[in-house]
């Protein structure tokens, strides 16, 4: 059933949805009693989506073609994700990237800590702590003070 457009003289314009058979209907009662004058239609083709309502961009305004808007996002390196396989994808893709970042920053850690401490008695020749760094000061109990001897050269 088509979609016909009315305008009440108290309320303003509003949609009826009526059979094809009343197409030459020119008026319709409004809920308030007035008698309301049919709307002149529109085209009713839309060409996509956004062809109605479109879209608000930043920096460019509003946007009213699905083609224009694939454009812009992929100008701005901007993904639709469009369904599970495509989000499953993107934290596949995600994890793999943590595990890279994980172990660079290993790398540049067990580097930065030889560099550091290589020489000073604090590492052994496989870089792991030796037994004399953690030995605390004074042969007491003293909680987190440790060989400043050690550590500081």
């Amino acid at each position: 059933m088509p979609l016909y457009s009315f305008n009440c003289p108290i309320h303003g314009a509003f949609d009826l949805l009526l059979p094809m058979s009343e197409w030459n209907r020119e008026t319709a009662q409004c809920q308030c009693g007035a008698v309301a004058e049919r709307q002149a239609e529109l085209c009713a083709m839309r060409p996509d989506s956004l062809w109605h309502f479109g879209k608000v961009v930043a920096d460019i305004g509003e946007v009213n073609s699905s083609s224009k808007l694939a454009r812009i996002n992929r100008d701005r390196n901007i993904v639709t994700i469009n369904g599970r396989a495509d989000a499953e994808a993107m934290k596949k893709t995600a994890a793999d990237a943590r595990k890279g970042w994980d172990a660079q920053l290993e790398r540049d850690t067990r580097k930065h800590f030889e560099e550091m401490f290589s020489g000073s008695g604090v590492v052994d020749s496989d870089g792991n702590l030796s037994p004399d760094a953690m030995r605390p000061q004074g042969g007491g109990d003293l909680k987190g003070e440790f060989s400043a001897d050690l550590l500081a050269s």
